[in-house]
């Protein structure tokens, strides 16, 4: 479960472990270490994959904007130099310590009621298998369901089966 907000981590955290959740806004490769600056409600913050750690880290490669992922990691001051003055959270980035599923996104029961809200996803899926995920972005999403009365009717039908509510 996410532990707090992306733009709510700060140096009172400051070595204390985090589970974040959000969307992966811009992902940079410098030379073997990769950084997500990842995004929800609350702000941003830098996410830090390591190659020693090569589970996350080869899924770290394959993330691209937009993904919806979780993080669990460490809460440290950037090192000198790479502070960024452009964000809250400027003087501090979170560690991934590898213990966490880390990519996550819309599929089976999972995302698609947030897409058609506009509301946060707060489901965590994990796999136990390897899988191959295809993700849509909300842009690409909504004329796709929402662009024929037959399945805007079949997606409202959905969202009332697992909520459990009419939404007629």
């Amino acid at each position: 479960m996410r532990t707090t907000y992306c733009g709510l981590v700060s140096e009172a955290l400051m070595g204390q472990t985090v589970t974040l959740m959000g969307w992966a806004h811009r992902r940079r490769d410098h030379g073997g270490v990769i950084f997500i600056d990842l995004r929800d409600r609350e702000g941003l913050v830098q996410i830090v994959f390591n190659p020693d750690r090569v589970a996350t880290f080869r899924l770290a490669e394959s993330l691209r904007s937009e993904y919806v992922i979780s993080v669990t990691g460490v809460v440290r001051l950037r090192p000198e130099g790479g502070a960024n003055p452009n964000l809250a959270s400027g003087e501090i980035e979170v560690l991934v310590d590898g213990k966490a599923p880390i990519r996550e996104g819309a599929g089976s029961y999972f995302g698609e009621i947030a897409l058609l809200r506009d509301v946060p996803r707060t489901a965590t899926v994990r796999a136990a298998t390897d899988v191959e995920l295809y993700a849509l972005d909300r842009d690409d999403f909504l004329p796709a369901v929402t662009g024929h009365a037959g399945s805007v009717q079949a997606a409202e039908s959905v969202i009332g089966t697992r909520l459990g509510m009419s939404t007629v």
